[in-house]
């Protein structure tokens, strides 16, 4: 048989193969923790490009909660809300919600950081030391959805909570899902807790261009949700969070990201917010023409500070 036809009829085959992997329910192809998401073929032949993916059937069902609610704590909490780019999603909306309250809050969104990024310095530490939460928030887990060695994984969440004092009630907030993890949210489950681990992945999202990140109307409906299931009990400590009447938030925000090309270096900037003006929109990428863009001159300056300690760039999976 000659080469050239040999060529022809293995690009044949791999493509036949490719077509029939792009038409079966979504699962990540895993190659240890890097993987590959499927193309949703059917979705897009069924549903067009507005369909979304929803991941509640791959967790087994789980007993009703019968565990007693502890009682709203009534005064001003300070509240570290950290993590990765997700952070950055919700801030807004929380400091809308810490207005509202009389609470005071500081956001740290580490760019495409992982549960292994926190877990290898001292950046929540250090945060920890500065701020004296007493209350913390951690979202992480987007940039491991596809990571599929859960012993690995289970270390890493525990090296990271282990960093923080327990004496201070952590909630960790799993991620968005655009499709089935390779077993994250089971492992943030099972060592949180049902009262300690917000199950985002229930939830439905409008995601912007990257296919990753909600939208604001989607990252609001998010952060409602984790409000609400706070307000009804679900929650270790749960706070007052009343919805807010207004617009107007405070809160401090550091965001950490790479910059000359991703040579390792990082930023650590503070972007502190007036109280008494409306909350600017965080707008991702791939704006929704449904939503409201605002003016960027409006945005508060930023104060760059310097970071304590961060691990190489090389650390990050996005």
């Amino acid at each position: 048989m000659k080469p050239s036809i040999k060529i022809i009829l293995l690009m044949f085959f791999s493509g036949v193969i490719l077509a029939v992997y792009g038409l079966l329910p979504e699962k990540p192809l895993l190659f240890g923790d890097w993987g590959f998401r499927q193309i949703p073929l059917y979705k897009l032949l069924t549903e067009g490009t507005s369909a979304v993916i929803d991941d509640t059937t791959a967790y087994e069902e789980e007993e009703a909660d019968t565990a007693q609610a502890e009682p709203t704590d009534t005064t001003k909490q300070t509240i570290l809300l950290c993590g990765d780019s997700m952070v950055g999603q919700i801030c807004y909306r929380m400091s809308q919600y810490a207005y509202e309250n009389g609470h005071e809050l500081i956001c740290v969104s580490w760019v495409s950081s992982s549960s292994r990024t926190w877990a290898k310095c001292d950046t929540l530490e250090h945060y920890v030391n500065k701020y004296h939460p007493t209350h913390i928030f951690i979202s992480l887990g987007s940039n491991e959805m596809y990571s599929r060695d859960m012993d690995a994984m289970e270390s890493k969440v525990r090296a990271v909570l282990s960093k923080v004092d327990k004496s201070i009630p952590v909630i960790w907030i799993g991620p968005p899902n655009w499709c089935q993890d390779g077993g994250i949210n089971k492992v943030l489950r099972k060592v949180l807790g049902k009262r300690a681990f917000f199950p985002s992945f229930e939830l439905k999202y409008t995601y912007t261009a990257d296919g990753h990140h909600p939208y604001n109307e989607s990252s609001r409906r998010w952060l409602d949700a984790i409000a609400k299931w706070m307000n009804e009990g679900h929650s270790i400590h749960p706070f007052l969070m009343r919805t807010p009447k207004t617009k107007k938030g405070a809160m401090k925000l550091f965001v950490i990201g790479p910059k000359n090309g991703g040579k390792g270096t990082v930023k650590d900037s503070e972007e502190i917010i007036n109280p008494e003006d409306e909350m600017p929109e965080n707008e991702a990428a791939g704006s929704d023409p449904s939503e409201q863009v605002p003016d960027p001159a409006s945005a508060p300056a930023k104060v760059t500070e310097p970071v304590k300690t961060s691990p190489s760039r090389k650390d990050s999976i996005k």
